[in-house]
């Protein structure tokens, strides 16, 4: 499971879907966390290979949202 932040585009679930295709790893299920920095939200994604994953979206400019972020969110809903 990897949990990245949406990006703050028009379409961020197409940046962070194409930048896991463009590495061949396949999305099993994706939900949306109760999370919120800076006015942005985050999925959570079961994916095929989540060290891959996690460096892919880095690589593609995309924040992960670790357990840590998750206790410190700093807007609620």
């Amino acid at each position: 499971l990897v949990g990245v932040e949406l990006p703050d585009d028009d379409k961020p679930f197409d940046a962070i879907c194409t930048a896991l295709l463009k590495a061949e790893l396949n999305i099993h299920h994706a939900s949306l966390l109760r999370y919120r920095r800076d006015g942005r939200s985050a999925v959570a994604m079961y994916v095929d290979d989540v060290d891959l994953a996690t460096r892919t979206l880095e690589d593609a400019g995309l924040k992960i949202v670790t357990e840590g972020d998750l206790l410190d969110q700093d807007d609620y809903l």
